[in-house]
């Protein structure tokens, strides 16, 4: 006599075997590093009492106004025509020509800096790094000029028909991000050069794919692959971007997906001042005031009040000399 199995527990068995296979086959595909942290415990290496952790290192600044931490991704938010531009271009001389400070922080880590412009041509980056160099004192102090020359690497792909995306539309990594990746690790690599301290993307709406800027999941994948460039090259990744309209403040004044500052460990806003009463008089329209909207390792809320002059920012105080 032929025993038939009740229809709900051979369900029941295929059900499982379908589950077990599935649950194989992402076994099969999760990344190496998750499935070794699954399986293992931490070492004692993480508590030991005589070896404490080491703080998180930034490029500028100190302990009471760091920016930009090494190996992270960054982003700098302002509307068109603040400043953003030349404010990263004074930070791009500062730190490949070693020259002391950024509006008045203190540059940790001079070094390597690769600066990627999708909205400017060459004419117009040579003109910032002209100025910025000429502000910094670079013209005057030939150890300078020559970190500078060595250091500073400009791509500037207005009006070649060239794009920088690192995502496609579904906000995966596409050619030119491995390549941009591959580049900066081999780079790093080389013994006798300075490492990459800074790599700056801007506009950060030029390098992703994303139909939709509200887009969520859009907005975590091109922060991903900037996090990516940061590892590969231990460098502070600075993505410039632009602020949304209206009149809104802090890190609300940031366009786009709330995913893009979420994911990166520290923001800055640049704006220009807003009137304390209703009445009062507009703000000299050459003010700014940059602003940490967000800090994961220091402290944030802290401003430095800025003029804009000639396409650069300047504190109040070199402005007036």
């Amino acid at each position: 006599m032929v025993n038939l199995r009740p229809a709900e527990d051979v369900k029941a068995e295929r059900d499982a075997e379908a589950k077990a296979a599935v649950i194989e086959q992402a076994r099969e595909t999760m990344p190496s590093a998750v499935l070794a942290s699954l399986q293992n415990p931490i070492g004692d290496d993480w508590i030991d009492e005589r070896n404490p952790p080491k703080p998180a290192r930034f490029l500028v600044g100190d302990v009471d106004q760091p920016a930009f931490p090494l190996g992270k991704v960054s982003i700098l938010a302002g509307k068109g025509g603040t400043g953003k531009t030349g404010l990263s271009a004074q930070l791009a001389i500062a730190v490949a020509s070693g020259t002391g400070d950024w509006l008045g922080l203190a540059v940790n880590h001079p070094g390597r800096v690769l600066w990627i412009l999708a909205e400017e041509d060459e004419a117009i980056a040579r003109r910032l790094v002209w100025h910025a160099a000429k502000a910094a004192g670079v013209f005057d102090d030939a150890g300078a000029k020559r970190n500078l020359l060595a250091n500073l690497r400009v791509v500037a792909l207005a009006g070649t028909g060239q794009r920088a995306q690192l995502t496609n539309e579904a906000g995966d990594a596409i050619d030119f991000a491995h390549t941009l990746e591959s580049e900066l690790r081999k780079h790093e690599a080389e013994a006798e050069a300075d490492p990459w301290r800074l790599v700056i993307v801007d506009p950060l709406s030029r390098f992703s794919g994303a139909k939709d800027e509200n887009d969520n999941t859009a907005a975590t994948k091109v922060i991903e692959s900037l996090e990516r460039l940061a590892k590969a090259s231990g460098a502070a990744v600075l993505a410039c971007h632009h602020s949304g309209k209206g009149a809104k403040e802090g890190d609300d004044a940031i366009r786009g997906a709330s995913a893009l500052l979420d994911g990166a460990r520290f923001g800055m806003t640049l704006a220009r001042p807003a009137k304390k009463k209703n009445d009062d008089p507009d703000p000299p329209a050459e003010d700014r005031v940059l602003q940490c909207v967000k800090s994961n390792y220091g402290p944030a809320w802290w401003a430095v009040s800025l003029t804009f002059n000639s396409c650069l920012l300047y504190t109040s105080d070199a402005a007036d000399e």
